[in-house]
């Protein structure tokens, strides 16, 4: 099938869609060539434990907004396997988007932290000196470069922000662990750098707009490439703009015949069409107007499409258009028939369901977890649906308001009842915690049906209440017997 541009008369045509190339040059956004990533000053040579990609291994907050310290300070340890999708789940008010917010800030270093959160009154738990983020990483060895000279780390790579509160204002003061130094070691020489070589982490709110940025917001998004990757994570006036942004200026050069540009362009289409939307919708062209997607006979462009399929397409381009930017490429490994990106690094997804229909929240993790088959996602969610892709030891119950207890994963038989079980059995698992999974109306009718069932059992029922069972078992999605007619 061929992807067809809608251009002026006499325009270039944009490539077919088939392809079997495996590694791709895109050109960024801003016009200029990627910068070679193995440059001066940067080493990519093997450290001991070193991983194919990016990952963190463990977490630990404490004293941070709702979670508590000493005791019950949360401490995580991410399953070994590293990839796919990881999931924490909560209530409302449990610490979800402050969870992820903490994880990106302890990565991306204090000088990042600050520009993404300019002020952090109340980040420090009421009552609390001190809170804390942890995060230990391992780096890829084949993406992520060192920058400066000397050793490299032999192990994982410990990164702490803590948050001190003094007298004197409501405003913390930010202290970094390690410390900066003259001969700059761990982190500082890895993620926490101004514009770092490798260490993909990108990060996306719960909102993930598409209409353009607030002020605050458009600093942000033209500031360090930490910052441009987590912006929406941080504020809900960032937007994906830029996503379709970045498709267009492919088209632009894969029709003055850039290298690497049509390549690049091919394949993501294809990962693009590969399944992602429902309904057989498929993305046709992208052009001057912006991104066109065929559904149902008709060519729609992305922004007149619903919510749920321009936050899916936004966000995969975005994925991408980070990849591009931090590696310099966009490499891509065919597996069977099926593409896949072949790079690593952490994203961060809050309220993954959101926008999504059901249906299509049981399918985002498998989906993304198959075509970015060295990501390592952290998402939260509310939905079940959500849950079930969850890699195995990657389910995480996060602890509801006035519990005294950290984040903690779920136990071996919840696992199965989210992942493997019915939706019924979800919401009724120790993960969700409800008691029934219907509505108060539903349990009521239920309840006058089992009493009405239970007296018919011993003795005869009235005209009047062997009508009202029958009118019950209408209403009712309920496997009833036949009322005997003799009764």
């Amino acid at each position: 099938m061929e992807i067809i541009v809608l251009l002026p008369q006499g325009s270039a045509r944009l490539p077919t869609l088939a392809t079997s190339a495996t590694q791709n040059y895109a050109w960024p956004s801003s016009g200029r060539p990627a910068p070679h990533r193995r440059s001066s000053g940067v080493s990519r040579r093997r450290a001991a434990g070193d991983s194919s990609g990016m990952y963190l291994t463990s977490i630990e907050i404490e004293n941070i907004r709702g979670f508590l310290g000493g005791a019950a300070t949360t401490s995580i340890v991410l399953p070994e396997a590293r990839t796919g999708w990881h999931v924490f789940a909560g209530r409302n008010g449990s610490g979800k988007s402050t969870l992820l917010r903490a994880i990106a800030l302890a990565i991306v270093g204090p000088d990042h932290a600050r520009r993404l959160s300019p002020q952090f009154a109340g980040w420090v738990r009421k009552g609390e000196a001190s809170g804390s983020v942890r995060v230990k990483i391992v780096r890829g060895a084949q993406d992520d470069g060192y920058r400066g000279t000397g050793k490299l780390p032999k192990e994982e790579i410990s990164a702490e922000l803590r948050w001190e509160t003094s007298p004197e204002g409501a405003e913390p003061s930010l202290v970094a662990k390690p410390q900066r130094q003259t001969q700059l070691k761990g982190p500082w020489r890895g993620p926490w750098a101004e514009n770092p070589d490798g260490w993909l982490i990108a990060g996306y709110g719960p909102f993930r707009r598409l209409t353009g940025h607030g002020v605050e917001a458009q600093r942000s998004m033209t500031g360090a490439d930490h910052e441009r990757r987590l912006v929406t994570l941080f504020r809900e006036d960032a937007s994906l703009l830029e996503a379709t942004s970045w498709l267009q200026d492919l088209q632009f050069r894969t029709l003055e015949k850039r290298d690497g540009a049509e390549e690049t362009l091919t394949n993501v289409l294809e990962l693009l069409n590969d399944g992602l939307l429902p309904d057989g919708a498929r993305v046709r062209t992208v052009n001057s107007d912006g991104l066109w997607v065929q559904r149902g006979g008709s060519d729609l462009e992305l922004r007149d499409l619903s919510d749920g399929y321009r936050v899916s397409l936004a966000f995969v381009i975005d994925i991408l258009r980070h990849m591009n930017g931090a590696f310099g490429s966009l490499r891509t490994v065919r597996v069977g028939k099926r593409l896949t990106v072949d790079h690593a690094g952490v994203v961060l997804i809050d309220e993954a369901d959101a926008h999504l229909h059901v249906s299509w929240q049981q399918r985002i993790g498998f989906w993304l977890s198959e075509r970015f088959p060295k990501v390592q996602f952290l998402v939260t969610t509310h939905s079940p649906f959500t849950c079930q892709a969850a890699a195995p030891s990657g389910l995480f119950s996060l602890p509801s308001p006035g519990e005294t207890r950290g984040v903690e994963p779920v136990d071996e038989a919840t696992y199965k009842k989210v992942v493997n079980g019915t939706a019924d059995q979800a919401v009724l698992s120790a993960l969700f915690g409800m008691d029934h999974s219907r509505s108060e109306r539903a349990r009521k009718l239920t309840e006058e049906w089992s009493k009405l069932r239970g007296k018919l059992a011993r003795t005869k029922l009235t005209a009047l209440e062997r009508s009202r069972m029958k009118e019950l078992e209408q209403q009712l999605p309920l496997p009833f017997d036949p009322i005997a007619e003799a009764r």
